[in-house]
């Protein structure tokens, strides 16, 4: 095959650099043609590091571009809904960093322009691709640890310097710009996952708080949920995520009534399967640009070559859940 999927991106901020970025000129079929960002010098660089052919000089000008099939928008939350309306509204698919936008309701704005112009949404859930997240799908299908009881996702970290000062701190602790703390950066990747490989949740509900008073956004989730897994039924699971922590924790454990799963939830490289008092480990080769496996998918689904393990319902009911949950009254 000759064709090409080439791709727009908007955003050339540090998680295009190793991340997501060169995912998209070396995937099969695929080409990184033309990149934007607001900061013009920051794109020029990016553009001559990677050896893109074009920096364009406004997200308009990238839009209109008959060349380009799809958009990749790596700006922070805040300006994904613009980013994503505007691209749709000239005919390209959109795959979006996470969250999707700021809000449900901007979310479901997106997802309905999208369905109305018969036009791709990805959410850059790229966990989904990785052999790792797929081997632990294989493996609860098979029924290798019994029936699945239970799941417990525990996510611990330190204050960081930087967050100490509020002169210093990130944007993503900057809710207008990010929509919340590390929770909305970090753990959505790992409750996706959980939908990925268990099933859609179907019940959350939880305390969102700020303890540490480091910053004006959360430092500590603690949630209980439940999902319909088309196998063996309600799935319960709980959650608790800390980031004003003594210590680094990233633990999720599948629990069966023969046996159970453990890995860390963030990083690709193992996980454990326990099972009649002996332990195996599954290593594996993580690829340094680890979004890669995933906009291969994206790129053969668009291509229709293969169908992607993305799944735009399940982000949207994550996102609906995650929102209730941060939204809810006192």
């Amino acid at each position: 095959m000759d064709k090409n999927i080439n791709w727009g991106m908007i955003g050339c901020g540090q998680v295009t650099e190793v991340k997501s970025g060169p995912g998209l000129y070396k995937a099969e079929h695929s080409r990184l043609y033309g990149v934007y960002d607001v900061d013009i010098m920051k794109a020029q660089s990016y553009a001559s590091r990677h050896n893109i052919e074009f920096v364009f000089n406004s997200i308009d000008e990238l839009l209109d571009s008959d060349a380009i099939d799809i958009v990749y928008i790596a700006t922070p939350p805040k300006f994904h809904k613009e980013c994503a309306i505007k691209a749709l509204n000239k005919g390209k698919h959109v795959y979006v960093e996470k969250p999707i936008s700021l809000s449900h309701e901007e979310t479901m704005e997106i997802c309905k322009l999208a369905n109305e112009k018969n036009l791709k949404l990805y959410v850059a859930f790229y966990r989904r691709g990785q052999e790792k997240y797929k081997q632990i799908k294989e493996l609860i299908e098979s029924g290798e640890i019994g029936k699945l009881r239970m799941i417990k996702v525990t996510q611990q970290q330190p204050i960081e310097e930087v967050e100490k000062n509020k002169e210093t701190l990130p944007w993503r602790l900057n809710k207008e710009i990010s929509g919340g703390g590390k929770f909305i950066d970090m753990a959505l990747h790992i409750l996706d996952i959980i939908q990925y490989i268990v099933g859609d949740i179907s019940e959350m509900d939880g305390i969102v708080d700020n303890i540490g008073k480091y910053y004006e956004v959360d430092d500590i989730v603690l949630a209980n949920f439940k999902c319909n897994s088309k196998l063996y039924g309600q799935v319960y699971g709980s959650g608790s995520w800390c980031y004003v922590a003594d210590k680094d924790v990233d633990l999720v454990e599948l629990i069966g009534d023969e046996g159970r799963i453990e890995f860390a939830g963030l990083p690709g490289n193992n996980f454990t399967v326990e099972k009649n008092g002996d332990r195996k480990c599954y290593e594996f080769d993580v690829p340094e640009n680890v979004a890669m496996p995933y906009e291969q998918e994206v790129v053969y689904e668009l291509l229709g070559m293969a169908k992607s393990s993305a799944n735009l319902e399940q982000a949207i009911n994550l996102d609906k859940f995650v929102s209730k949950m941060y939204n809810k009254e006192k």
